[in-house]
């Protein structure tokens, strides 16, 4: 009986001990919002970026809940420059990165804030609001671009990335290292809903640095002449240039020469690749960004479907940092996010069919060329070969400042031992200098006291006499 009744207090104790474990997941809150110019903020809680409402600057918005919120996801469709969050009497100041979806920890729990917007006009698709726990894996909190990163993306569009270089993308995120997706083109003026669909889609695919948005507009053509008589070319290729220095990549990668299924912009946008990657080293091209960011010379440049020393990733292999789910799979998922693209003919695929046989799909996003090198050829499918990430360039870096330090170190205890022989000699040189002359001042006294004595003694004897 004894047994079974501790058998059970273990059980219990184990129980209550995983419970504590279990971080507790945050509740999306049933919320109000009141706005100071008394519009209807009906646009704002229906989760839905394609409706939404534009406020002028200084606008505030009251956000209430009856639980108390612990933070705030606001999607802005463009940037909406600094606002202030006012909660607990305390102002705290953010948008200063200019992210469109922005999530807010409030410092202190609250069942009302107040947002207000800054010196300009801003637009906001949709609020929410959360209690504590863990976040939903749909909220995106989204870290600053990369300084540098060890593969950069360069897509004309948003969804590109996905259908063309996704399987780069999750794969080189799944093994560590830092992926940076810029583009060329912005549908801001032309369709804003892509640019959600864009962050959507890059945050199902692990990527939590925020991508370079694209510069210029989306126009279709069929060929490279047309598309190069859409662009400023000179322009474009500096904003090429300048993308790279920005962030220095150890690996380029971009679009077809071919345009994939014949897009000139997809033309476009690898002709430039292969331009500016020739043009980055030199200072004295497009100097501006030169001066910014410095010059760059990338070491190895691969573009899509390129059949020059070719590598083709397994875009099948369970992916530890997706749960298990293969690139395949989890570009599949980010794709969907892209709902205004689903009526489109192109779809993910690495080419094979689920039983391993290929189709006629001749855009497989696994396949790339190596069409620059500074270090070499592949020998293998690792995009990454020959190359030293930058988190391992600075663990050796780190590694080598400690080895420096514990050498200064060990010199300085090593100097520091001399000084103490050489102090301790001095010293003893002192006592030794300090005895020889008590010696001699004792030994002048003896012979002073003797002389005395002898005179003394001489006198008398003469006394005698």
């Amino acid at each position: 009986m004894l047994k079974k009744f501790l058998a059970i207090l273990v059980v219990c104790a184990a129980g209550t001990l995983w419970l504590f474990s279990i971080e507790t997941r945050a509740d999306e809150l049933d919320c109000s919002v009141s706005v100071s110019d008394g519009t209807d903020p009906a646009n704002l809680l229906d989760d839905n970026y394609r409706t939404k409402n534009t406020y002028a600057a200084g606008t505030t918005l009251t956000i209430s809940s009856e639980t108390e919120i612990a933070g705030i996801y606001i999607k802005w469709d463009d940037s909406p420059g600094e606002w202030t969050l006012t909660a607990g009497g305390e102002e705290y100041t953010y948008g200063e990165n200019g992210y469109l979806h922005e999530y807010v920890e409030l410092p202190e729990d609250s069942t009302s804030v107040t947002v207000t917007l800054g010196e300009k006009d801003a637009c906001i698709t949709d609020i929410y609001t959360f209690s504590e726990g863990e976040l939903p894996d749909w909220v995106q909190r989204w870290e600053d671009s990369y300084e540098s990163a060890d593969i950069l993306i360069f897509s004309a569009h948003s969804d590109d990335e996905i259908l063309f270089m996704g399987s780069i993308i999750t794969t080189y995120i799944d093994a560590g290292y830092r992926v940076q997706v810029a583009y060329f083109c912005d549908f801001y003026q032309t369709e804003p809903y892509r640019r959600h669909e864009l962050l959507d889609g890059l945050w199902t695919m692990g990527v939590d640095h925020y991508p370079q948005l694209g510069k210029y507009s989306d126009v279709y053509s069929t060929d490279l002449a047309t598309a190069e008589s859409q662009y400023d070319l000179d322009e474009a290729l500096g904003y090429v240039v300048e993308t790279i220095r920005r962030f220095q990549p150890q690996v380029l990668v971009s679009h077809d020469l071919n345009g994939e299924y014949g897009h000139g912009t997809h033309m476009l946008v690898a002709k430039l690749i292969t331009q500016a990657v020739e043009l980055t080293a030199d200072e004295t091209s497009y100097p501006e960004s030169a001066s910014e960011y410095g010059t760059w010379d990338v070491p190895k440049t691969y573009l899509h479907l390129y059949t020059e020393n070719q590598i083709e990733l397994n875009a099948r292999v369970p992916l530890a940092s997706f749960g298990g789910k293969t690139a395949l799979e989890v570009c599949t998922e980010a794709y969907e996010c892209h709902k205004s693209q689903q009526w489109m003919w192109f779809y993910v695929s690495d080419g094979y069919d689920d039983a391993g046989n290929a189709t006629d799909y001749n855009y497989s996003f696994t396949k790339f060329g190596l069409y620059r090198s500074l270090v070499g050829s592949d020998t293998g499918n690792d995009i990454m070969e020959n190359i030293t990430s930058y988190a391992e360039q600075e663990s050796i870096a780190q590694a080598e400042q400690e080895s420096i330090q514990e050498s200064i170190e060990a010199a300085e205890r090593e100097s520091a031992r001399i000084a103490g022989l050489e102090e301790a000699a001095a010293e003893r040189e002192k006592i030794r200098t300090r005895l020889i002359t008590i010696s001699a001042v004792v030994v002048a006294c003896l012979i002073v006291i003797i002389v005395i004595f002898l005179i003394k003694t001489m006198r008398k004897r003469k006394k005698e006499e």
